[in-house]
């Protein structure tokens, strides 16, 4: 049986916020250590917005560094974002 230590979920990750906001958006990212792949990152955003739903993810694409995880999960947030906002101009 798993401990409470191993069950460990995207919401227990520390985020950090971007400094500029996007289409109105605060973004969010944080990365953990892989489970299956020894020396690998993913990637997590979660994105909010005032009478918006938030919006959150994780990246699939395992990357090398932390920083490289972070910066994907940035770009995926950015894109869910555009996907979101396309057409309510």
């Amino acid at each position: 049986m798993r401990s409470d230590a191993e069950k460990k979920h995207p919401d227990d990750l520390t985020y950090i916020q971007e400094q500029d906001k996007y289409e109105g958006y605060i973004i969010e990212a944080a990365v953990s250590r892989s489970r299956s792949e020894q020396g690998k990152w993913m990637g997590h955003f979660r994105a909010t917005k005032e009478d918006a739903a938030t919006l959150y993810g994780s990246v699939a694409n395992l990357q090398d560094t932390d920083g490289l995880a972070r910066d994907k999960a940035v770009d995926i947030a950015k894109a869910k974002i555009d996907e979101t906002t396309a057409g309510q101009e």
